[in-house]
């Protein structure tokens, strides 16, 4: 924290045993040692208390993003962000079915199929008889 060295910390015992002298040393350095230790219960008792507002910000933040959310339209947000203009839904709305409709379509014509005469060797060659009787 301080960042002495031991050239530090030997200058500040000699002071000390001169200062004090040997008997009173031990009272003192307890003495230090307990306002060392208020020191550090303050210290840490006001970071705990810091880190608790942190959290309570951040706590309250994330509870108004919260309730925003929930506050936001999800289906109408997902609409406006991929089909702005609409046209992707309207091409996918089914028609309806349940009433008529003005434009009828018409009927495919009914096609009767014509008889068909079996093909005899007799029957092929009438015709080429036929064509060579004529001049």
């Amino acid at each position: 924290m301080f960042d002495l060295g031991w050239d530090e910390i030997g200058l500040i015992v000699i002071v000390a045993v001169v200062v004090l002298g040997p008997k009173e040393l031990p009272n003192a350095m307890r003495t230090a040692g307990q306002w060392m230790r208020k020191f550090r219960m303050l210290a840490s008792d006001f970071q705990r208390h810091l880190d608790t507002m942190v959290q309570e910000a951040e706590l309250t933040e994330l509870r108004d993003k919260a309730k925003q959310l929930a506050q936001t339209d999800l289906k109408s947000e997902l609409t406006r962000a991929v089909d702005a203009d609409g046209t992707i839904g309207q091409s996918l709305q089914t028609p309806d079915l349940s009433s008529p409709t003005s434009t009828a379509v018409p009927a495919a014509p009914s096609v009767t199929p014509e008889p068909v005469t079996p093909v005899t060797p007799e029957a092929e060659k009438a015709p080429e008889s036929a064509a060579a009787k004529q001049p």
